[in-house]
């Protein structure tokens, strides 16, 4: 008996590491990635594109999340024995507010790849706009606040009644009040609208894209071939990021969906919650690591970037990295100069001579 006691204690004191270490990675990685980004798309202006935008938006979405839900459910479970005295309101936002931002993550995402199938595949036509950014962006908070709303509904404190040295007191705990079998189908639904429609629109647009950017034969125009390898480090940025995101959502949803079902069952003394906890953790860095996709790919964003490292820092290595860049810059414009030169004197049949000119005698003027 006392054995059992102290394996059981022995795992709940693992189980309380793995979810500290977890979480404070977890927080760490995603604020510092997601606000790197944000800041860098926010202060250059020649990054506000309809793209760039609605990356800042998935960036936030993740942020308000891990901020909000994640922060209070974690001070809850480890720190208060799952009591809630936060109140009603954020027992409610913080419950539904994961529905609402893998909603807002996944559509963030659909946009994205219109706008760049409509960049790369109707080149002719002008892009979207930074108001039908604004405007997609509204649509897409409010559909999310209004398919999460019945869920929210349902979240209530409810109080229970526990004895305490001969004393009566109540505990407030933050609950779902729904029936299961309802719940089981309101999580399917939401797998269907946040992740499988999603994907769906995004592989169309990617396709299209692939398409439209299949290698002719053979392309003489040198800005034509730059223009096509710019779109196509585009289109892989694009297609790096939904894969992240939907790498680790998925695993997440069906682990949900086959817990509601009864597929699997669950308690706070299982494997299986482990497993929850680490793909639970798992979805709130599907952002975090924006900023070291779009380094990689994104030209404009690396320059932007490289100049907020600038801004940031006056360390020698920060000079060092300025007075690298305008080497380099001077020499190139040395270089082209040197060869416009050797190429005017070596123009055949061109004679190149200063006119004569006479003085007020009329005798000719010899320079030395």
């Amino acid at each position: 008996m006392a054995s059992n006691e102290s394996q059981a204690n022995s795992y709940e004191l693992t189980l309380r590491t793995v979810y500290i270490i977890t979480f404070i990675f977890v927080i760490t990685v995603v604020v510092i990635g997601n606000f790197v980004i944000c800041f860098t798309i926010a202060t250059h202006r020649r990054l506000w594109n309809y793209t760039n935008i609605m990356l800042f938006n998935y960036g936030v979405a993740t942020t308000v999340r891990v901020l909000t839900a994640g922060l209070l459910n974690f001070l809850s479970a480890w720190e208060m024995s799952n009591q809630w005295p936060f109140g009603l309101g954020l027992c409610q936002f913080s419950q539904s507010i994961g529905i609402v931002t893998v909603l807002v993550s996944a559509y963030s995402l659909v946009c994205m790849s219109y706008a760049r199938n409509r960049i790369i595949t109707y080149s002719l036509l002008p892009p979207p706009n930074l108001g039908h950014c604004f405007v997609s962006i509204a649509i897409i908070w409010c559909a999310s606040f209004a398919f999460a709303a019945p869920y929210m509904a349902h979240i209530q404190v409810l109080y229970y009644n526990y004895t305490f040295n001969g004393a009566l007191i109540e505990i407030p705990y933050c609950l779902q009040n729904w029936d299961r079998t309802a719940i089981a189908y309101y999580f399917l639904a939401t797998s269907i609208v946040a992740l499988i429609a999603p994907l769906i629109c995004i592989t169309y647009f990617n396709i299209r894209m692939a398409l439209s950017l299949r290698p002719a034969k053979e392309i003489k125009n040198s800005r034509k071939k730059k223009s096509d390898h710019l779109k196509q480090q585009m289109k892989k940025m694009l297609v790096i990021i939904v894969v992240v995101f939907f790498i680790t959502y998925f695993p997440y949803m069906i682990f949900l969906n086959l817990l509601n079902f009864n597929a699997i069952k669950t308690n706070s003394n299982s494997g299986m919650y482990l497993i929850r906890l680490v793909l639970g953790q798992a979805t709130y860095t599907c952002s975090a690591f924006n900023v070291l996709i779009c380094y990689r790919f994104n030209p404009h964003f690396r320059r932007a970037f490289r100049n907020f490292l600038c801004g940031l820092c006056e360390s020698d290595a920060g000079r060092h990295l300025k007075s690298t860049i305008s080497f380099s810059t001077s020499n190139n414009s040395q270089y082209e100069r040197r060869r416009r030169k050797s190429r005017l004197n070596s123009s055949n049949g061109i004679k190149i001579s200063s006119p004569d000119i006479k003085d007020i005698n009329g005798s000719k003027i010899t320079y030395v």
